[in-house]
């Protein structure tokens, strides 16, 4: 069910942080998945086919800076980096939300090598 993408390639994932869903059902949610054969890194990796965003872009305009947090755990270090087709990062949506609190998050965790980070959520 999360790897299903409507016409837009937009993921289940993708619309509950669109509609934030509270860190601690996202957590939940992610924890589970990990105990199983799936592979959430992947899901995570997911982008939309309009505009190119992983759910981690969705989070940084639109959710909190603990499901930032939590979304950039369970990602691939390539999440940070990753541009939309208009060429912007997860940094760029945090700032286009005006998420402070995101955005200082972000510009602190780009500066470090994501392979060996475990973040406190």
């Amino acid at each position: 069910m999360l790897r299903y993408k409507h016409s837009g390639g937009v993921t289940a994932l993708h619309c509950a942080i669109y509609h934030i869903v509270p860190h601690a059902i996202l957590r939940s949610m992610f924890n589970n998945i990990n105990t199983k054969d799936i592979d959430l890194q992947s899901i995570l990796a997911i982008t939309t086919k309009n505009t190119g965003a992983t759910p981690l872009h969705y989070a940084a305009q639109y959710s909190s800076v603990d499901v930032v947090k939590l979304i950039v755990q369970y990602s691939p270090p390539s999440a940070l980096t990753t541009k939309t087709r208009s060429g912007k990062t997860p940094l760029d949506w945090a700032r286009l939300g005006n998420k402070t609190d995101t955005v200082k998050f972000l510009e602190e965790v780009s500066n470090i090598d994501m392979q060996y980070i475990i973040i406190e959520t």
